[in-house]
């Protein structure tokens, strides 16, 4: 028998990672601030009108990096712990190279949200360990923490400080 996790009937893994990224970012207690955020990046979804039965179960369900990071700026400064949201593919992170933005990401208290398995999953990582190995964060999984050595930098969006995002 293979047990029910979070992925498996809906698109929500992108705003699972996002959300414990923000929250493991921004120091706030855990518990009540991943739900309370959570709670705030769907009602921002709703918003936009993307909080339908085909983006949360549908064949083609999920968001993408310019859905995630658009509801995620939605968000009062306040929600947001000051925080900021950039696709990977938008111009102003294309125009510098992926590395020397993941590293001034990181440098910053920042982290990134990566989409993975050919585009149907979302992992989160704010941290290279010594091995040169990603720590990430996978929503689906009972102990969610595992490690990637590489990470492919297709689709995905970084999450840093306001100041941090203004400068790629």
């Amino acid at each position: 028998m293979t047990f029910l996790h979070q992925g498996k009937l809906d698109g929500f893994c992108g705003l699972y990672a996002t959300t414990h990224l923000a929250t493991v970012l921004s120091g706030r207690e855990y518990e009540s601030a991943t739900e309370k955020l959570f709670y705030q990046l769907l009602r921002a979804i709703e918003k936009h009108g993307r909080l339908t039965a085909a983006k949360i179960a549908g064949p083609d369900c999920g968001y993408t990096d310019l859905m995630i990071a658009e509801a995620f700026n939605a968000l009062s400064s306040r929600q947001r712990a000051g925080l900021r949201a950039i696709a990977f593919r938008k111009r102003a992170f294309q125009i510098s190279a992926y590395s020397r933005n993941a590293w001034r990401c990181f440098d910053a208290n920042g982290g990134l949200v990566i989409q993975e398995a050919a585009g149907t999953h979302w992992l989160a990582t704010s941290s290279l360990m010594r091995s040169g190995s990603y720590l990430c964060f996978d929503p689906s999984l009972d102990e969610p923490k595992l490690s990637r050595e590489r990470i492919a930098w297709d689709q995905g969006i970084f999450l840093a400080p306001s100041q941090v995002i203004k400068k790629l």
